[in-house]
């Protein structure tokens, strides 16, 4: 059996330091100024994607932080870092690079201001995402006459797989598997996901595409207290290939915003998604408004 994402241990590191400020001149407790947790790439040995738990705006503890995680992955084989990225890789991944006024939404890696400038010293851009908001009140894209039922997420990891796949293609990561896909749905459980199937009228039995939502909460939990916040939803879909540009993603863009609007959510956010490409470009045309960029470093070890 295949090894996964979901069943690797991480490697983790976390760096303390004494503090600089004055205030605290002669303590002698440390702080913590950096962690981090990577996992290997079951399918590419030699590659680990690094996730950055905390970091504070030093270059010095950066570069610590990776000299470290080289130290203790070389002898495994690892010679790539490629993040940040989310714990589970497909989820998001990406640092900020614009829009920092607005929160960030749930699932998105940790990003505050400055990690681009560090990262962008000691790793090599590697890609450009592009994070998308749609409005639940804009007009309905259109699409094609389809077929939808409600999606069963526990038959994400069996017979509908393949379309989970497609929903969650990146070409720097793995397409997930059952077990990632499981840990996936594990992690999304709390929100409860909920979706559609969409199947050409003639064979309704066989979903060629699909829709996944969830409610955002990131910004209850980022935002002051006395601060108010709209409600937002995730979405995440696709379509399989052979059945494209036949207005079926259309139709279920359609459906998630109504479903969306029912619940009282004001937008839902996509991605990110990488800049030109096939889903960044329909998201354009049904609407979809870039409000916040990321990108994604690589780097040898």
């Amino acid at each position: 059996m295949r090894r996964t994402l979901s069943d690797l241990k991480p490697t983790c590191l976390w760096l303390e330091a004494l503090p600089r400020d004055p205030t605290f001149r002669g303590s002698s407790f440390e702080v913590p100024v950096a962690t981090a947790a990577v996992r290997r790439d079951p399918e590419r040995p030699d590659t680990g994607y690094l996730t950055l738990l905390h970091f504070v705006n030093d270059h010095d503890t950066l570069y610590a932080l990776l000299e470290g995680l080289s130290e203790r992955l070389r002898p495994h084989g690892v010679r790539t870092l490629v993040g940040p990225t989310h714990l589970l890789p497909q989820l998001g991944s990406g640092a900020l690079s614009s829009h920092w006024q607005l929160p960030p939404p749930a699932d998105t890696p940790y990003g505050p201001p400055y990690a681009p400038e560090h990262l962008g010293a000691l790793m090599s851009p590697t890609d450009t995402l592009n994070l998308f908001h749609l409005d639940t009140f804009q007009a309905a894209p259109g699409g094609a006459d389809v077929s939808l039922r409600a999606l069963e997420p526990q038959r994400l990891t069996g017979d509908l797989l393949p379309l989970l796949q497609t929903a969650f293609s990146a070409p720097d990561f793995p397409s997930p598997d059952a077990a990632e896909t499981r840990a996936i749905l594990r992690w999304l459980t709390p929100r409860r996901p909920f979706g559609f199937l969409a199947a050409l009228p003639g064979a309704p039995d066989t979903p060629v595409g699909l829709a996944l939502l969830y409610p955002d909460d990131a910004f209850r939990y980022r935002l002051p207290r006395r601060e108010t916040y709209n409600r937002t939803g995730r979405l995440w879909g696709g379509v399989l290939p052979a059945f494209r540009r036949q207005g079926i993603g259309r139709a279920l863009l359609g459906a998630a915003l109504a479903a969306a609007r029912a619940r009282g959510w004001d937008s839902l956010s996509v991605g990110p998604v990488p800049r030109n490409g096939d889903v960044d470009t329909f998201l354009q045309a049904c609407g979809g408004v870039w409000r916040q960029g990321y990108t994604l470093y690589r780097t040898g070890l």
